[in-house]
């Protein structure tokens, strides 16, 4: 495991993303509304990511190039999205020096509009250590459904077994009552 680790803090180190969440791409004035509902197929998502409205995405100091990878949460993730199915976006982003040697915090950013819940790696990895059901869902997602991945998001990816536990019978156990 330990290994595993030093493969993730290597990639990081030497962080190249292999994508770009590019504002390239002109949508039509229906996908730059937040409030765009279900129907959408994962390349309308793909696309809709690149709009003003996940501006954050690239703007924001935490994200931008620490952004380790994005996929879909929710419905669409689960396959179970109606019309009216809102879309969720996940994701993780790398910490900055500053806040592994605690000169600053991030935990995650958290966009409402959007419904877009990015975690800094320091915070994720106890999450899915304990197998948080909210975050453990971020590892097991269709391929198709990784919006955006970098060499260290796909090795994290990769490695998820790792996280996998008797611990999620407490954690997801209490969903049951």
């Amino acid at each position: 495991e330990n290994r595993i680790f030093l493969s993730i803090a290597k990639a990081m180190a030497y962080h190249q993303p292999s994508g770009c969440i590019s504002s390239r791409v002109a949508l039509p004035p229906l996908y730059y509304s937040a409030g765009v509902r279900g129907g959408m197929t994962i390349e309308q998502i793909k696309e809709l990511v690149t709009s003003k409205d996940y501006d954050f995405l690239r703007t924001d100091p935490h994200l931008g190039d620490r952004i380790m990878f994005l996929t879909l949460g929710g419905s669409y993730s689960y396959g179970t999205n109606v019309e009216t199915s809102d879309i969720d976006i996940r994701g993780c982003a790398m910490n900055n020096a500053s806040e592994i040697v605690g000169l600053s915090n991030f935990e995650q950013f958290v966009e409402t509009t959007t419904d877009t819940t990015i975690y800094a790696f320091n915070k994720l990895i106890p999450l899915l250590l304990n197998c948080n059901p909210n975050t453990i869902e971020m590892l097991g997602c269709r391929p198709e459904h990784y919006i955006y991945m970098t060499d260290a998001g796909r090795e994290f990816i990769n490695n998820r077994n790792m996280f996998l536990s008797k611990r999620a019978l407490h954690s997801f156990g209490g969903y049951a009552n």
